[in-house]
């Protein structure tokens, strides 16, 4: 199952000019987003499961089988392939990987914002059809909250489409497990996209609406199950 969180289209709006999107949108986070020292230490889950799933930050070695997987979901904004070593190389501690009996199940990009490094924003949530079924997309979250770097954290932001219920479903029951609250105001309207799209013919993108959880402290983090 795949978790389109962030900027993401149908399928059939995904088109070659979508890269330069995409870059323009990850220069953005590159701009603002801190950078992290990688954690190379490999947690293993304690979830029931009849499959080991490990959880680790992301190197810039992972950006290749990141980008496969954003290929394969095919309800993911397609990012570059820097993109995706970068995200290795800047924000591993704020970042996820899980491996599913040594392949890539599934991945998390986020970040702490620099103006408010309480506050972390999950970029983009994919999981692996390996993955379903084991909760894992709240599990990488769970992981990613508990992090070092995420020890002052008591806000998460992320934007979701109007219609995605999946990662609507997702965020919310992350704020019911941390007894926090959730607003939700609209951040990029349908007409900033429009600007992107060069003329092409494509379907409209929806709104991306953002999705804020807090305030939620240490304890709530730490009773998450991972």
């Amino acid at each position: 199952m795949s978790i389109p969180c962030n900027r993401s289209r149908p399928k059939s709006a995904l088109r070659a000019s979508h890269g330069s999107r995409a870059q323009h949108e990850y220069a953005r986070l590159v701009i603002l987003g801190a950078s992290f020292e990688s954690e190379k230490t490999i947690s293993k889950s304690d979830h029931p499961s009849s499959e080991d799933v490990i959880f680790r930050p992301p190197g810039k070695e992972d950006g290749a089988g990141i980008l496969t997987l954003v290929h394969r979901l095919g309800v993911l904004d397609i990012n570059s392939a820097y993109a995706y070593m970068l995200i290795g190389e800047h924000h591993a501690g704020t970042s996820v990987v899980a491996e599913i009996d040594g392949e890539l199940g599934g991945f998390i990009s986020g970040y702490l914002l620099p103006a408010d490094p309480e506050t972390l924003f999950v970029w983009q949530v994919g999981v692996a059809q390996a993955g379903r079924g084991k909760g894992l997309a709240t599990r990488m979250l769970a992981e990613i909250l508990k992090r070092p770097a995420c020890a002052d954290v008591r806000y998460l932001d992320t934007t979701v489409g109007p219609t995605n219920e999946p990662s609507q479903g997702l965020f919310r029951g992350l704020a019911r497990r941390l007894n926090a609250r959730i607003d939700e105001t609209e951040l990029f309207s349908a007409e900033l996209f429009d600007a992107f799209d060069e003329g092409e013919p494509h379907d409209p993108h929806e709104p991306e609406i953002l999705f804020r959880i807090g305030p939620f402290d240490a304890d709530a983090v730490s009773a998450l199950s991972s």
